[in-house]
């Protein structure tokens, strides 16, 4: 699944922001240029250029930071140290508090060791909506079915429900949403771990 979908931030604060960010592949590796960033620039839908040292996150270039600045000169001494940043499983609406005021409609998601780069939050221009990559959208749609079955099991068992047999039907219902997917099912086993209270 490939493509940009766009869905509304309110229907999309509880979910973790990682699973809200914009298609990857508009970064630049430490070793880039000048050049390699005003290139990534001809799209005007590019704000915001991650730069990054393998999976590590170095910094960001805007298009005003690189100026008169020639092609050949390495782009690390332009990053901006300080764009606005969230970790990975902070809910985007808590995340996206980081682009109020005059914060831009890009937001740099980490992994939640702080340093790793995930990808970019896009927001419109109206700040009513993101630009999601599509293949997240699905795993949150899945994340989503997965938290509502829970719940309902939940309600069935009522005051009966056992704790010891909570992570269990995590697993099941994780499995039953994901399929084949195993990095879906385990981020969806997390994801009811949480809701149950319960510690991995």
């Amino acid at each position: 699944m490939t493509g940009i979908v766009h869905a509304d931030v309110l229907d999309m604060a509880d979910r973790p922001v990682g699973s809200v960010i914009t298609v990857r592949g508009k970064e630049l590796a430490a070793n880039a240029t000048v050049g390699d960033a005003r290139a990534l620039f001809g799209s005007s839908s590019v704000q915001l250029i991650p730069v990054l040292d393998g999976t590590a996150y170095l910094g960001a270039v805007a298009r005003d930071d690189i100026g008169e600045a020639g092609d050949g000169e390495p782009i690390t001494g332009f990053t901006r140290s300080n764009p606005p940043t969230a970790t990975a499983s902070t809910p985007a609406g808590e995340a996206l508090r980081a682009l109020e005021g005059d914060g831009g409609r890009r937001l740099v998601v980490l992994g939640d060791d702080g340093a790793s780069y995930v990808g970019l939050v896009c927001v419109t221009r109206d700040g009513a909506r993101l630009c999601i990559d599509a293949q997240c959208h699905a795993g949150g749609a899945a994340r989503d079915r997965a938290m509502e079955l829970f719940e309902a099991r939940l309600q069935e068992a009522g005051e009966g429900a056992c704790i010891s047999s909570l992570p269990l039907l995590a697993e099941e219902i994780a499995a039953d949403v994901a399929g084949d997917d195993q990095e879906l099912r385990d981020d969806i086993t997390a994801a009811l771990h949480r809701r149950a209270g319960l510690h991995a």
